[in-house]
């Protein structure tokens, strides 16, 4: 769009300037930061250098004014804060004089795409988006990297997230700088999405506590950052919280569970992990979590049930498909072992899992018999000697050198009928694993079945 130097022109930028100030003029004072984060549209960077007071004059909020023509500026401020504050319905009534200025109408398009975004109407928020781009004016950073900012947000709810990708790049490029909490809390899914943890953890932590403290669902994000970056307690902190403002989130209760469970806090994780259950029934997920708590304090047949509810749903999980086989085995359940071992041959799409093949070998006799595997995993070589010629255990002892061979072979024994040597090697087992690892956690429950 051609721009033409005139009285509207000034009026015109200096409304662009407004754009993205105009949430910060009309809701306070610059200098008055006491209650900043108290409204959802309260937000500075911790570095921001805010000026002096100021406050647009009050004769440009005139909401009865008829004459848009002679006062661009007031227009497209007062859009702007309807659009800030979401107050779609009066943002809908500007947007004919919006479309009819000469000056305005490209950005009608975005102040439309946003009401259309509201309304959960990505194809027309996207095409609107599009639209404003098309006609953008010339300048105006700010608003071009709301524009493609938001049409980042549409194409990600269109689960188009290649293309997202590249509009918020450039939305970057721009110099995207979220103006609400709820465009910070966008922003931090982004960068979740798309870059590493640690940049999250740097984008929320530039602005003051507060913000974090009024808006659970960027604790939530922070805690989901700290988690990937392997800080369980700043998690655990984060989660906490994100829940003392809003404790009815089935998944952080889930998450917070989950992040106990690893640090050993298993009374907390319990109670958290029911919580979830009790606000959210019948989640595999939370099921899952559950399952693990029961495995790792050595509720084994608990364990087992839960594991049994949700098998159907994590048919294709790999690594849940081993556990429940390993499981299954250990208490008897051959039947279900084998139908989950079968799966999980069927899921592992790379490099089989050891104890996978020392299972198969014990169950089936195949699989750890290929030659292929043993360049991988030396040990498979003669735990399948002696499965094929049960060779006395004295004279194999020095080649038990690992929990997983120790455990596996236990079984063996079992099978063949040695209750002693059964027993001796659960203790072997338990000697050369961690705690809480699969091996020693089996390997104890065995042996205090024998024991009592």
């Amino acid at each position: 769009m051609r721009l033409k130097k005139s009285h509207s022109m000034l009026s015109y930028l200096k409304a662009v300037h407004y754009f993205g100030l105009s949430w910060m003029l009309f809701s306070f004072s610059i200098n008055n930061l006491s209650g900043l984060g108290a409204s959802e549209y309260n937000l500075l960077p911790a570095n921001s250098s805010a000026g002096n007071s100021a406050r647009f004059p009050a004769n440009t909020l005139n909401t009865e004014a008829s004459n848009w023509d002679e006062n661009p500026e007031a227009l497209f401020t007062l859009a702007s804060i309807y659009c800030n504050n979401e107050e779609w319905e009066r943002l809908k009534g500007l947007t004919e004089a919006l479309k009819s200025h000469e000056y305005l109408s490209d950005l009608s398009h975005y102040f439309i795409g946003r009401i259309a975004l509201a309304e959960n109407r990505l194809g027309t928020a996207r095409r609107e988006f599009e639209l404003a781009l098309k006609k953008r004016p010339e300048g105006g950073r700010d608003i071009l990297a709301h524009i493609y900012f938001y049409k980042a947000i549409c194409l990600k709810e269109l689960n188009q997230i290649q293309l997202a990708k590249n509009e918020f790049m450039v939305s970057e490029e721009q110099g995207f700088v979220p103006e609400s909490a709820k465009e910070l809390i966008q922003l931090a899914k982004f960068y979740t999405l798309w870059f590493e943890p640690s940049l999250t953890i740097a984008l929320v932590k530039n602005y003051p506590d507060v913000v974090t403290d009024t808006h659970f669902e960027l604790s939530a994000l922070l805690g989901r950052a700290y988690l990937k970056m392997d800080l369980p307690k700043s998690a655990i902190e984060s989660f906490s919280k994100s829940l003392a403002q809003n404790p009815h989130q089935a998944a952080i209760l889930s998450l917070r569970a989950n992040t106990y469970r690893q640090t050993g806090a298993y009374d907390a994780a319990i109670t958290d992990i029911n919580k979830a259950i009790d606000l959210y029934p019948n989640q595999p997920a939370q099921i899952y979590i559950l399952g693990l708590i029961n495995f790792e304090l050595g509720n084994l047949e608990d364990a087992f049930s839960e594991f049994s509810a949700i098998q159907s749903d994590y048919s294709e999980n790999s690594s849940f498909l081993l556990l429940y086989a390993s499981l299954a085995q250990a208490l008897g359940e051959i039947p279900t072992a084998k139908s989950a071992l079968k799966l999980y041959f069927l899921a592992e799409t790379q490099t089989l899992n050891e104890n996978a093949l020392y299972l198969s070998l014990l169950m089936n006799k195949t699989l750890g018999t290929d030659s292929e595997y043993w360049d991988i995993y030396p040990s498979l070589k003669i735990f399948n000697d002696y499965i094929n010629h049960a060779p006395p255990l004295e004279t194999l002892s020095p080649n038990i050198y690992k929990a997983n061979l120790s455990y596996y072979w236990a079984q063996a024994v079992r099978q063949q009928g040695h209750p002693n040597d059964f027993k001796t090697l659960l203790k072997k087992t338990m000697d050369l694993s961690k705690e809480n690892t699969p091996e020693y956690l089996l390997a104890q429950w065995q042996l205090k079945g024998i024991e009592d």
